[in-house]
């Protein structure tokens, strides 16, 4: 991957950003933070630009060029593509916001040109800018959701409209790392990131989010880490 391409003004990183959907709905300051934070990459045809299992330290919107997804497997194995990216897309955002692994390479298929945005800047403006931060943490559980109802048994089967209806009540609540709360839930517990400690059906069980967990009424949620936590729609017989 190469140094930044050109020296590009916060306003037209900014124009790049708010067309992204993600961003679409963030203030003026907020845009201005993250468009001064960004830097435009380029990469070369056939170079990795995240790593299946790496830490990820920035996300990248694609401006120019191509990239494929790919499942990594064994050694001996070519993996398993999984899509295919073009301009306008964005690589990587779930794993900046949950602190989690990468879960798939991405790499160009031809060259590419990318917007880098690091965690650690994005983060700190969204601790700045909450209204923001919930509407990304949203958008993201309820894609976490979604994909949590496509992998059941139960609901596989019900077809992509009727599981983004579902998805669609979940509001996310932040919980710091070693503080407490409770949510009243109809049906699950979703446990969209971190690791929480919660009574439930199953008693008292610890789980790492994406995850759900069968409860009924006021749920008292310890958190282990900082988490996103959310009351999920009833879900009585999930399996998967």
């Amino acid at each position: 991957m190469s140094d930044e391409l050109v020296l590009l003004s916060t306003r037209e990183k900014r124009a790049l950003l708010c067309r992204c959907d993600l961003f679409g709905r963030a203030g003026p300051d907020a845009l201005d933070a993250l468009a001064a934070a960004a830097e435009l990459r380029e990469v070369e045809t056939g170079a990795v630009l995240v790593r299946q299992g790496a830490e990820a330290d920035a996300l990248y919107l694609l401006v120019h060029g191509h990239a494929e997804v790919r499942l990594e497997a064994g050694e001996d194995e070519d993996g398993v593509v999984l899509d295919q990216l073009g301009p306008g897309a964005l690589v990587g955002e779930v794993s900046v916001l949950t602190d989690e692994p990468r879960t798939a390479t991405v790499r160009a298929t031809d060259m590419l040109v990318a917007l880098r945005l690091p965690r650690a800047e994005m983060l700190g403006t969204l601790a700045l800018h909450p209204d923001l931060a919930q509407d990304i943490w949203t958008s993201v559980a309820r894609r976490r959701l979604e994909g949590l109802l496509a992998a059941s048994h139960r609901f596989a089967g019900q077809g992509e409209q009727a599981r983004h209806w579902l998805a669609g009540g979940v509001t996310p609540v932040f919980v710091h790392a070693r503080s407490a709360q409770i949510l009243t839930c109809p049906g699950t517990l979703f446990v969209v990131s971190g690791q929480v400690e919660a009574e439930t059906e199953l008693g008292w069980t610890c789980v790492r989010g994406p995850a759900l967990l069968p409860c009924v009424g006021p749920v008292e949620c310890h958190a282990r880490t900082d988490a996103v936590v959310a009351a999920g729609p009833p879900l009585s017989g999930l399996s998967g």
